[in-house]
């Protein structure tokens, strides 16, 4: 374990160092949005078209406020704040996602969109079978767990959601994530080509680990159900779209190793066809997702017109409004920036330090 939180330590370390001397990555509002502090509280009131810093040292994830409302973290005006991950886009983007793969719209669906290993293992209705699954982070999991550490399953505990925005992206596997900052998004026929700012903190998949932070360009190709995100380098994996009970029956595997597949409507391609065809619900029962047609690639819908075409709709004391508050965006101090990453590593240096003297009083 001692070694393990080294390994982050010293990762957290790059990425820290490589965010402080990266180019900023700005966000614009949609709409009004509401910004909470740290302790989810309301704060201000942005107005829409207002330009905002990407505020993350550590991963472009996505947090979760008490009520369960998925957050992303911003700076404005030098002040840390989350927001709705939802009302915000990348400034220059070519167009957004379609509304059906956002999380938000997900979640109010109840379905979340998890790795399809998470499916795999549920199908096999067997927990161990995780040692075929995901094989690697498996044996890393162990090889580096002590007498302290819990088995694997109750650290993973429940099947862990994935998350798709149009600012930022975050993919976990059984044992690995990644996150994205999204900086461009473009339409293609069967999904989308998007540039990113890519974090890959934690990969349980390759040999050997390794921390990069990066601009890259990745294809999400949508097929149903399944969306698929790779990019020239390597397939990040697949992940599909499923419904709550789907989770809860996963829950039920890690927790107790025993499941209900009758209970559970398993994803479908977009032909209709299922990579499960034992178990679970027919396919009459199964909703399917259909693709969009390749006509509404061409063109992002009105209402998720860029944040430029909707600021000529503005009369022109707003549209002034917004200049001025981009402007003095542009100069946001990176400050908070670094006072963050340096809370970040002194906290690990903590738990390090802890975890050396267990095994000392243990001793």
């Amino acid at each position: 374990m001692k070694k393990r939180i080294r390994k982050i330590f010293i990762s957290m370390l790059f990425i820290y160092a490589g965010f402080c001397f990266a180019e900023p990555i700005v966000y614009t509002s949609t709409d009004e949005v509401q910004l909470l502090n740290g302790n989810y509280e309301p704060a201000l009131l942005l107005d829409k078209n207002v330009s905002v810093y990407a505020r993350n040292v550590y991963g472009a994830d996505v947090g979760k406020s008490p009520e369960g409302e998925l957050l992303c973290r911003i700076v404005y005006n030098g002040i840390n704040y989350v927001a709705d991950a939802s009302k915000f886009v990348p400034k220059e983007t070519k167009c957004v996602f379609d509304e059906d793969i956002i999380s938000s719209a997900l979640k109010n669906e109840k379905k979340a969109l998890i790795s399809k290993n998470y499916v795999d293992l549920l199908f096999s209705q067997d927990r161990d079978s995780v040692s075929k699954i995901e094989p690697y982070g498996y044996e890393q999991y162990n090889a580096y767990k002590t007498e302290f550490d819990y088995e694997w399953f109750l650290e993973v505990h429940e099947f862990n959601p994935s998350y798709i925005f149009n600012v930022v992206i975050g993919l976990h596997t059984i044992f690995g994530y990644y996150s994205f900052y999204v900086l461009d998004i473009e339409k293609e026929a069967d999904g989308y080509k998007i540039s990113a700012v890519i974090e890959k903190y934690w990969d349980a998949t390759t040999i050997p680990q390794q921390v990069s932070v990066k601009k890259q360009t990745l294809t999400l190709t949508v097929d149903g159900d399944y969306l698929t995100i790779r990019s020239d380098e390597k397939t990040y994996g697949t992940f599909v779209i499923v419904s709550e009970t789907l989770l809860s029956q996963g829950t039920s595997l890690l927790q107790n190793n025993t499941c209900d597949l009758s209970k559970v409507t398993w994803p479908r391609h977009a032909d209709g066809t299922c990579d499960y065809e034992d178990g679970g619900k027919s396919a009459a029962e199964s909703s399917v997702r259909k693709p969009a047609p390749a006509t509404e690639h061409a063109e992002p819908a009105e209402e998720a017109a860029l944040p430029e075409a909707a600021e000529s709709e503005n009369s022109n004391e707003e549209a002034e409004s917004a200049d001025a508050d981009a402007k003095q965006n542009a100069a946001l101090p990176i400050l908070p920036i670094v006072v963050g990453g340096a809370a970040l590593v002194i906290q690990l240096a903590v738990i390090l330090f802890a975890a050396k003297k267990k095994k000392y009083e243990k001793k």
